[in-house]
């Protein structure tokens, strides 16, 4: 795309709320090594077929990233840890009208909790 200066096809982000109209950089942040391993890596997954061009869906029926339920349109809070979704077993901080998923919450705890124990040591 920022070869040919045109815009990236987007059709398979249709249902999600990935914006289509992103700014593209006028250089590439990658060195021309890694430009060709890129390359390699895209033009080996697409002979080979090994990728599912399919975005993991939840309960709304929806990408499982996207804050804006595709048949709804009910918008989500983002979890403060993830940005995903929060839908259901959430930890709520009304104050801040912020919320976390609680799987999400709780690894979060124990992580730090652990990463305090081994600085106390």
């Amino acid at each position: 795309a920022l070869d040919d200066g045109r815009t990236p096809d987007h059709s398979d982000f249709l249902d999600t709320d990935i914006p289509f109209e992103v700014p593209l950089p006028t250089k590439l942040c990658v060195t021309d090594a890694q430009l060709e391993q890129i390359r390699d890596w895209v033009l080996m997954v697409s002979v080979e077929n090994r990728l599912e061009q399919v975005l993991p869906r939840d309960e709304r029926d929806t990408y499982e990233a996207s804050l804006v339920a595709a048949n709804t349109g009910l918008r989500s809070l983002p979890c403060v840890l993830t940005g995903y979704p929060v839908l259901r077993n959430k930890i709520e901080f009304p104050a801040a009208g912020k919320a976390a998923n609680k799987e999400d919450w709780n690894k979060f705890l124990m992580a730090t909790k652990v990463r305090l124990d081994l600085c106390c040591l």
